[in-house]
């Protein structure tokens, strides 16, 4: 009913002619407008998503090192070894591995040497002490 009672107090307008290029450039921006804001929701979107899978790796990675680090202290299904094994088959592992153990072994060497000569020194001294104590025997007491 409103459309008859407005048609009848208002005449339609026909546009003319050169009206038609003002109407379709009038198309085209407000179709690139929605296209835009489209396209800028779509992008903040995704930037959110790619936080939010962000976040949510690195949960997902902390929760599986804290399953292995307690996997490995109980060593379920012999997983400290596996994990060993399977470390060991890289050639940066393997030569890190053979650097700390020829520090190690250094280490223990300089040890054991600085023991020995410990003891050799007190070895000397007893031994000398022994000879000293021979030699007042063999005079009979005197010096």
């Amino acid at each position: 009913m409103a459309y008859l009672v407005l048609h009848f107090w208002v005449k339609p307008q026909t546009p003319a002619p050169t009206d038609a290029v003002g109407i379709a450039n009038t198309y085209i921006v407000f179709t690139s407008l929605i296209f835009m804001g489209f396209t800028v929701v779509l992008a903040l979107v995704g930037v959110i998503f790619a936080q939010q899978f962000s976040i949510t790796k690195q949960t997902h990675v902390q929760h599986l090192f804290n399953e292995l680090e307690g996997s490995l202290e109980l060593n379920h299904d012999d997983t400290a070894v596996k994990l060993l094994d399977g470390a060991l088959r890289n050639k940066d592992v393997q030569r890190h591995v053979a650097r700390k153990l020829d520090e190690k072994i250094r280490q223990l060497l300089s040890e054991e040497k600085q023991r020995a000569q410990a003891q050799a020194a007190d070895g000397a001294s007893t031994s000398n002490a022994v000879d000293s104590l021979l030699s007042k025997v063999d005079n009979d007491g005197v010096e």
